[in-house]
């Protein structure tokens, strides 16, 4: 995956953990961006929301079957 790639990503994660801390009206810091590379079995893309696993994806087009 390249340098471009990882970024749009990394962007997207810290877009939506904004939007869930405004939406679910909680403490600035409490829903963040997950550690992505140091080897975490089972952690989501965005952590916080307790009992949600968040995987979060960027697209242009979402096409869900």
């Amino acid at each position: 995956m390249g340098k471009m790639q990882r970024a749009k990503g990394a962007r997207g994660e810290r877009e939506l953990a904004r939007a869930l801390t405004r939406a679910l009206e909680v403490e600035p810091g409490t829903i963040y961006r997950s550690v992505q590379h140091a080897g975490r079995e089972g952690a989501g893309d965005v952590l916080g929301v307790d009992g949600i696993h968040i995987e979060c994806k960027r697209c242009e087009a979402l096409s869900v079957y």
